[in-house]
Order: C-alpha cells, then structure tokens, then sequence
C-alpha cells in the first residue's frame, strides 16, 4: 500500500494520548542483548538486584553503556571493580581470549 496513512498517535476527547510505538529492526546480536539482559533479571527475586552494568560497543571502538547501581551493596568505583573483576574471570574461565587471539570473537 504505497499511499496508505500511519496512524501514530490518536488523542480522544478527553485530553488522553495513545501513542503507537514502533518496534525498531533488531539483528540476532541485538535480539541476544535484550534476551539475555531479560534473563538475567528473570535469576533474582524482586528487590535482590543491588545494580548492572551493561556495555555494547561496535566495530569501529564506540560503546555505549546502561548501569543502575543502588548504593546499597557496592559503591560507584567498587561496582565498576567488581564488575571488572567477574568479566576478567568469566574470560579466563572460558577460553574467550583464546578466540580474540584468533580473531574469532
């Protein structure tokens, strides 16, 4: 339907909005991202999560990052420490630098 019209946003009578938000194209890399950030919070009860830290980067060295962290447990430099620290592990532990070496990452 080439002329066909998007209806984006209706406002009723009442002064009320409903918006139709459009699910952006996602690739797999993406579509792993959101299910795996979902599943990891699916692994506490409510109210157990002290803080994230979540990083993306592209091919060309951009990154972007997301992080909550509560101050509860882990302040600000300890968090990004621990942080550190458990993907240095989980790296090692893995064989990841293996692959990287290679280029297979």
């Amino acid at each position: 339907m080439k002329n066909a019209v998007r209806i984006g946003r209706v406002r009723f009578k009442n002064g009320a909005d409903v918006s139709i938000l459009r699910r952006p194209e996602v690739d797999e890399l993406q579509q792993d991202l959101m299910r795996d950030a979902g599943i990891i919070s699916g692994y506490y009860k409510p109210g157990d999560i002290d803080g994230f830290f979540i990083v993306a980067w592209d091919r060309d060295g951009g990154y972007s990052i997301a992080k909550r962290i509560s101050g509860n447990g882990l302040g600000g430099t300890l968090a990004a420490t621990f942080v550190s620290n458990v993907l240095q592990r989980e790296i090692t532990e893995t064989g990841v630098l293996e692959q990287i070496s290679y280029g297979d990452f």
